[in-house]
Order: C-alpha cells, then sequence, then structure tokens
C-alpha cells in the first residue's frame, strides 16, 4: 500500500477515535457535574420568574386591600339603595355582611398574600423536583452511551497508538485530518512533508494573531491619543 493511501487511512480512524473520545468526554461529565444545589437554583428561579417571596407578599396585600375596599364599597352602596332600604330583612342581613366583613377584613388581607406565597412555594418545589428527575435522567443516558461506546473507545485508542495500524504519530492524532487534506490539495507529497507544511501554516497563523492583535493595540491607542488632544483643543476654546 502507498503512503498516502496509508495516510488516508490512518488519518480516518484518527478522526473516529477523536469523534468517539469527545462522546467519551462528554458522556463523563455528564456523569460528573453535580446536581445543581436547592439554593443555586432558587437564585435562577427569582431571576426567571421575577418574584421572590417577600415581593409577591407586599403585591398581594396590596391588591388584597385595594380588592376589599371596593368590596365594602360595593356593599355599603348595596344598603343605601331605595330597594334595600324599603326592605328590612334585606337591610338587616346586608348590615350583618358588611359587619362580617369588617370584622374579619384583617384576616383577608394577611390570608391571600400567605396563600399566595405558599402556592409560590409549591411551584418552586415542582420546577425543583423537576430538575432533579430530568438530571436523573440526563445522567442515566449518559451512563448507558458510556457503557456502550467504551469498548469502541477502548479499541480505537489501541489501533490509533499501534504504528503498524495508524502512522500517524501520536503528536498529530488530532490534526490527521488536515495533514491528509494537505495530501490529497498536494502540498505535500509525503507525511514528513505534509507534517511540515502543518508546522507552518500553525506558525504563520500565530504570526498573523501577533500582527492583528499588536496592530488592534496600536488603534487603540490612537484613538486614545486622539480623543485626547480632541478634548484638550475644546478645553481651550471654551
Amino acid at each position: 500500500m502507498e503512503e498516502k493511501e496509508l495516510i488516508h487511512k490512518s488519518a480516518q480512524l484518527c478522526a473516529e477515535f477523536v469523534r468517539i473520545e469527545k462522546n467519551v468526554q462528554s458522556c463523563q461529565n455528564k456523569i460528573k457535574t453535580p446536581v445543581i444545589s436547592k439554593k443555586k437554583f432558587k437564585q435562577y428561579y427569582k431571576i426567571k420568574h421575577k418574584l421572590s417571596g417577600i415581593r409577591l407578599f407586599i403585591l398581594t396585600f396590596i391588591f388584597s386591600v385595594f380588592g376589599v375596599v371596593l368590596l365594602s364599597t360595593f356593599i355599603s352602596m348595596t344598603i343605601s339603595t331605595p330597594k334595600a332600604l324599603m326592605s328590612a330583612p334585606v337591610s338587616a342581613n346586608a348590615s350583618v355582611s358588611k359587619a362580617a366583613l369588617i370584622e374579619f377584613m384583617p384576616f383577608w388581607l394577611f390570608a391571600i398574600p400567605i396563600i399566595a406565597c405558599i402556592i409560590s412555594t409549591i411551584k418552586f418545589n415542582h420546577a425543583y423536583n423537576d430538575v432533579i428527575m430530568e438530571y436523573g435522567q440526563s445522567s442515566s443516558k449518559a451512563k448507558e452511551e458510556l457503557k456502550r461506546i467504551k469498548p469502541l473507545y477502548d479499541q480505537l485508542y489501541k489501533k490509533v497508538h499501534d504504528k503498524s495500524q495508524c502512522i500517524i504519530p501520536d503528536a498529530y492524532i488530532y490534526v490527521a485530518e488536515y495533514i491528509d487534506k494537505l495530501i490529497i490539495n498536494h502540498r505535500a507529497d509525503s507525511l514528513k512533508e505534509a507534517i511540515n507544511v502543518y508546522e507552518q501554516d500553525v506558525h504563520n497563523q500565530l504570526i498573523r494573531n501577533e500582527l492583528r492583535n499588536q496592530t488592534e493595540s496600536i488603534n487603540d491607542q490612537t484613538r486614545s491619543v486622539r480623543e485626547e488632544l480632541e478634548w484638550q483643543a475644546w478645553k481651550a476654546q471654551n
């Protein structure tokens, strides 16, 4: 088999190994990631839903006061109607209703916000339990996937490090596809030449990045000096 064919075959083997390795690492990360604590989830939950327990209590208290005032006003207006005055029993019942409302007004003012806070707490606990359940399902799937692909990963690991099956050096396993493209695009005719071209490309890219960073730094300094000179000129004019 020619060297170019060996390089192409080795590059495919390395690419498959890298893909499986990424899947293995992803599964391991999902398994190792600790479940979010209730305290941290509460902070996230507050940001997402905007209302904390105290804010919810205050808002529901305000709406409760507003509702009680409207209801008492409505009952007062009902008592003062001629139709109500014409019927003594109805007026008596309305008076009793108003008195009962006034008597239990403090209860309603505090009971409604407390009930709202209890409902909010129940919703939070349900949301947190859903997160725990989702984490458990995700972790279980990751364990199953890891169990399935781990034998394949071990097999590919042995192959890419066995130079009778993979001629790509260990240091270049993760860039084997790039090296193979250099051969395909006729930028190199051998593995050694392809590695040298790759190293030169990396070196050139580092130089370009450094020049770009220097240019950006010079532009920032020039902009800063220009703004300072413009500020000094403006101060001199005024």
